[in-house]
């Protein structure tokens, strides 16, 4: 008797019952299953686990089974829908539903500014905190080295981000930022990335 490559079964379970198919295969794949919960599964009398829905079991090639058994242990009625096979069995069904929230913000550059920089401790920050701000870019245009930061921003201890003369600095942050330069008075250039 020549056995099908491929059978397909739905079978319907009440709450606390098992049912047994009597089947031939060696491969199993669970393709959907009604309940919250997954299945309770016997592959051919061994202990019952539970199969998700999408999971496949394969037997070594020298082996097979020749029944299920489905225990629905929940408190409503399951139907279960499986495929078994002599091969493997492949479901490239997929869906996936949600909303998708997508940023569609665009950028748009401010016109560049000039700060003149010293180096006394900032009382306030150069560039305040802003919530549309996607980037800062700052150039030191001066002689000196310009230290970015937080309010304690200080060169001469190496705290902040060291913007050395010539050199350039983008930052991504909405907080504000406080300079401070070391050695003399500096000039920094400033263009703020906007999100619009």
């Amino acid at each position: 008797m020549q056995r099908s490559a491929y059978k397909y079964f739905s079978v319907t379970i009440p709450a606390g019952e098992i049912r047994r198919v009597d089947v031939y295969s060696r491969f199993l794949t669970i393709l959907n299953n009604s309940a919250a919960s997954d299945p309770l599964v016997s592959i051919g009398g061994q202990s019952y686990e539970r199969i998700p829905q999408g999971i496949s079991i394969e037997l070594p090639d020298d082996e097979n089974f020749t029944y299920l058994e489905f225990y629905n242990d929940s408190a409503a009625t399951l139907t279960i829908t499986f495929a078994v096979s002599a091969g493997r069995i492949y479901d490239a069904r997929f869906v996936a539903s949600a909303i998708l929230s997508v940023n569609a913000t665009s950028n748009v550059l401010s016109t560049p500014a000039a700060i003149a920089v010293t180096t006394s401790a900032p009382a306030s920050p150069a560039i305040a905190a802003d919530s549309t701000r996607r980037a800062v870019m700052l150039q030191n245009n001066g002689s000196y080295p310009v230290w970015a930061g937080d309010s304690n921003v200080d060169g001469a201890n190496n705290r902040g981000l060291c913007i050395s003369p010539g050199e350039a600095l983008t930052l991504e942050s909405e907080a504000e930022i406080y300079l401070r330069s070391t050695g003399g008075a500096s000039t920094i250039s400033l263009v703020i990335l906007q999100k619009v």
